[in-house]
């Protein structure tokens, strides 16, 4: 009842405030004036009641896309412009033939290039939780053409191409000729010609958050399998991943998928290894030794003091594509293998009992494939892997099935 009273009082008082109070007579409300009279009703019961009533989210205007022949028109000119050239980071620098390339707008995090023609493509942090992906080649002086942004979704990210295109997934990654958006069980492959692929995920296995190899000119994606929550299997995958740290056993934690064939090309490669330690609240014990009270740990690409982690997949495997075949090189604990990725035949090109430290793999323009291997304190180069593997034929292995 005193409800009722309530919202006939304020009906009656706001109907008063617009009429005039000084009018004759009550004139009908017009259709805006009845729906401001129902907003200001529902505002004032509930204050009266305690509440305060919720504001409406301020929408953020998009900005508007662009035509599909712009963007392709953008593309052009920066193809036109440019050359192959090798595209590499380091020290979080991305460097175009060991000139470091700069974005105004933002630090690059991520990048993917094919030295074979130049592309590459970046995702660089802006303000807030934003990013952009950008595309460019190498040696035009053209500035970097932006092909999407991203923010925050429902299930990680929100990416938004300038033509429109809109994505949803846990994880984007940018590939030589765009970028790919993947969740649990898809991935969705967006190209700067305006196209798209979209290919399923292996059950057990996510797309890898860090991609080295060539994805756009090989047509392969490096998947990771799933983190297993319960603690007996947790277990048995620490112990597999030791073993294979120290080349007693095999841990197959990574696969290489073709987007089209869906062919898997398994990896023996642990995937907790990944991590790097920080140490905080430490003490000095002694000339040589500090004792610390706390130790965080956490993905990275690089240690503390800014050197590579690798340990990391990142650095232990790369794929190519060569002058007559796509190549996969990776780092066992012990060995560098070489992968033909069309028949699936494996070469040892290093070997050391005591462990390779790294090594890194280069394509030239005419698609010859390097390789240097740190063993110890040496390097050792192969400056042709696919000759290398014709001349060593008769020592090839098969791929395994096993995961």
């Amino acid at each position: 009842m005193k409800r009722k009273l309530h919202t006939s009082l304020i009906s009656a008082l706001i109907v008063v405030g617009l009429s005039g109070c000084a009018a004759p007579q009550q004139r009908a409300l017009t259709p805006e004036e009845a729906a401001r009279v129902q907003a200001i009703q529902e505002a004032l019961l509930a204050r009266l009641k305690g509440q305060v009533p919720a504001q409406p989210q301020q929408q953020i205007p998009e900005e508007p896309a662009i035509s599909a022949e712009d963007f392709q028109a953008q593309i052009a000119r920066v193809k036109a412009a440019g050359n192959p050239a090798k595209v590499v980071m380091k020290s979080n620098q991305l460097l175009i033939d060991g000139k470091p390339y700069l974005d105004s707008e933002g630090s690059i995090q991520k990048y993917s290039s094919d030295s074979a023609t130049g592309d590459f493509t970046y995702l660089i942090k802006t303000t807030g939780n934003q990013a952009i992906i950008k595309f460019n080649r190498a040696g035009s002086a053209l500035p970097a053409v932006k092909v999407a942004t991203i923010n925050p979704g429902p299930e990680g990210v929100a990416v938004k191409t300038v033509t429109g295109k809109s994505y949803s997934g846990s994880t984007a990654i940018p590939t030589a000729d765009g970028f790919i958006v993947s969740r649990s069980n898809a991935a969705f492959h967006f190209s700067v010609d305006n196209s798209q692929r979209d290919f399923s995920i292996k059950q057990g296995f996510h797309l890898a958050k860090f991609q080295q190899g060539n994805v756009a000119g090989t047509g392969y994606v490096l998947l990771e399998k799933d983190d297993d929550q319960s603690q007996s299997q947790s277990l048995i995958s620490s112990f597999k991943s030791i073993g294979s740290t120290l080349g007693i056993s095999k841990a197959y934690d990574y696969l290489l998928v073709n987007l089209e064939s869906g062919r898997e090309i398994p990896l023996n490669l642990p995937s907790d290894t990944k991590k790097v330690a920080v140490y905080s609240n430490c003490k000095k014990k002694n000339s040589v030794v500090n004792k610390c009270e706390n130790m965080d740990s956490f993905e990275s690409l690089y240690e503390p003091n800014g050197q590579p982690n690798y340990s990391h997949y990142f650095w232990s495997v790369d794929w190519l594509n060569g002058s007559s075949a796509p190549v996969a090189i990776y780092k066992e604990t012990t060995k560098v293998k070489a992968i033909n990725m069309e028949t699936g035949k494996i070469y040892t090109l290093f070997s050391r009992a005591l462990g390779v430290n790294y090594f890194t793999a280069e394509i030239n323009a005419a698609g010859k494939i390097s390789v240097t291997a740190r063993l110890g304190f040496s390097n050792k180069v192969i400056e042709d892997v696919e000759q290398f593997m014709l001349e060593n034929e008769d020592k090839a292995e098969l791929l395994v099935a096993e995961r």
